[in-house]
């Protein structure tokens, strides 16, 4: 697997040093984001269009504009395939509807317990030409990839075991984490991420999918929900940066380069960044007041069975879900996290 830290530090020295190759010629995209302009996963993504910027000396200029701004979240594709938007920064699950593998894609329940072998699956595996293949059936090309980091299931009730998730109210993205949260006895509610937090806070909802240990202090989830599941078998969401597919062809090549290998250099940044914020929550989180809960090794191996059912359910969606599960699988199996 690749050294992520040492990655980064090079991959952004190369996307600078092709802009020797620059022409004249200067493009301008509007992006929309999932997230809106103060959330801490909007400020880390316009960071990253700020690399690549910056490494195109100008000639690529990307606008990106908040959840919500242009079109609501479930419409960016529709946006991007009309011309409405020249891309967005988004959750690939949304549109399962349109294509199953999305979701397999996108946001596979009980996988990865680390952003760093999500990241490398992505980037030295399968899972980077799978997602362009899903997204390429709707005009667009995706450019690359984050991995949210490690789930962690934000409560007001304790989360002891996998018992206490019958008849547990939980906000969390249709799809499947919501097939798995159902097949574990809990009771799902589908709302979008903004309005997560409010429904946690008012009692709505007993618990909330939304984030990373360190995402949900950010936001200030931890004010009301004192209890939280670590690492959540939610696992780590994909998010990505996907264009119009004409406008990412009308790039000259270095241009092409330089956005790919910003994103991936952004990629392995926000993974350690991630790691290293998580880690501090754990520290403060007697001084948040906050219970973390983590399962024993037998009701973990209750939820990767049933993780397991939910896998092969949707694998049998279609051709493109099957491929990549197995790719997902293969990598899984070779890294060690899934046993044969």
């Amino acid at each position: 697997m690749m050294k992520l830290g040492n990655f980064a530090a090079g991959a952004f020295a190369l996307t600078v040093a092709l802009t020797g190759t620059a022409t004249a010629q200067e493009y301008s995209w509007r992006i929309q984001s999932l997230f809106p302009s103060g959330d801490p996963l909007y400020i880390h993504f316009a960071g990253c269009v700020d690399d690549i910027q910056t490494a195109s000396g100008g000639r690529l200029k990307i606008d990106v504009l908040p959840a919500g701004a242009a079109v609501g979240a479930g419409g960016t594709l529709d946006a991007i395939r009309a011309g409405v938007l020249d891309g967005h920064f988004s959750y690939a699950p949304i549109w399962t509807g349109l294509e199953p593998a999305l979701a397999i894609l996108g946001d596979l329940p009980a996988s990865h317990s680390r952003a760093e072998t999500l990241v490398d699956f992505y980037y030295n595996g399968e899972g980077l030409a799978l997602l362009q293949e899903a997204y390429g059936r709707f005009n667009a090309h995706t450019i690359g990839i984050l991995a949210s980091g490690v789930e962690a299931l934000a409560s007001r009730k304790p989360l002891a075991t996998i018992d206490d998730m019958s008849g547990l109210k939980v906000r969390v993205p249709t799809g499947m984490a919501s097939d798995l949260f159902a097949k574990l006895g809990a009771a799902p509610v589908s709302l979008p991420v903004s309005e997560a937090f409010g429904a946690l806070e008012k009692g709505i909802v007993d618990a909330a999918d939304i984030g990373t240990l360190s995402y949900n202090r950010a936001i200030g989830v931890y004010q009301f929900a004192k209890h939280t599941l670590y690492p959540s078998f939610h696992s780590n969401i994909v998010l990505d940066f996907t264009v119009n597919q004409r406008r990412w062809q009308e790039l000259p090549d270095d241009l092409k380069r330089i956005a790919g290998v910003s994103m991936q250099a952004c990629a392995a940044r926000y993974a350690g960044h991630t790691a290293r914020a998580d880690r501090k929550v754990i520290e403060d989180a007697g001084e948040i007041g906050l219970t973390i809960h983590t399962y024993s090794p037998e009701d973990e191996a209750k939820l990767r069975e049933a993780a397991v059912e939910v896998w092969n359910e949707w694998a049998g969606k279609g051709d493109l879900s099957k491929r990549a599960l197995d790719a997902q699988v293969s990598y899984l199996r070779e890294a060690g996290i899934l046993a044969d």
